[in-house]
This record gives C-alpha cells, structure tokens and sequence, in this order.
C-alpha cells in the first residue's frame, strides 16, 4: 500500500528496475543500458559492493536528481519547494458581460 512520497518514489524504481532486468536478457541497447538503477557512476553510496541498494541512500538521490521535472504542458516545476497556503486569498475581479 502506497501511503506517502517515498514509498510511491521507491515503488516506481522498483518496477523500473524489474522491468530493466527482464529487458536486459533479450535487449542490448548501448544507449540506454538495461542496468539497475541507479549507477554507482550516478551514486555511489546507493548501492554496495555486493549490488544491494541502501532504499534511504536511493531515495534521496532520486528526490535530488529529478528534482527539476517537466510538467505535460512542458512548464518547468521545481519539485520539494513548499507551496502558498490554500487560504491565502488572490485578488479576484468579476467581470459582468451583457447589461
């Protein structure tokens, strides 16, 4: 059950990398290696000498790597920044048309 921010983020690396695996044994594209995810060239600390993944260490690269990420409308959004409380009220002007 997905019930907080990392636990989704770590869910979605997880299929990823599953996915990866599975590609890696039919698949050889030598731009996108079918590797797990993160690289030690990416990040050092997310994983062992044995491959086994630190989830804390690979999560906060996560979160800091994609930090930046492209909205659908191709907007730029910087991710983690807190936002303006709902209640602050905005200046709002009504505009009647027709008499």
């Amino acid at each position: 059950e997905i019930t907080d921010e990392q636990t989704a983020v770590l869910a979605f690396w997880e299929a990823h990398n599953q996915v990866n695996e599975r590609l890696s044994a039919t698949l050889h594209d030598p731009y996108f290696p079918k590797v797990p995810y993160p690289p030690a060239s990416l990040c050092a600390e997310c994983a062992d000498q044995h491959g086994q993944f630190d989830v804390d260490h690979v999560f906060g690269f996560l979160m800091k790597h994609y930090r930046r990420v492209l909205t659908p409308y191709g907007k730029l959004r910087i991710t983690g920044r807190k936002r303006r409380p709902k209640n602050k009220k905005k200046n709002k002007v009504k505009v009647y048309i027709g008499s």
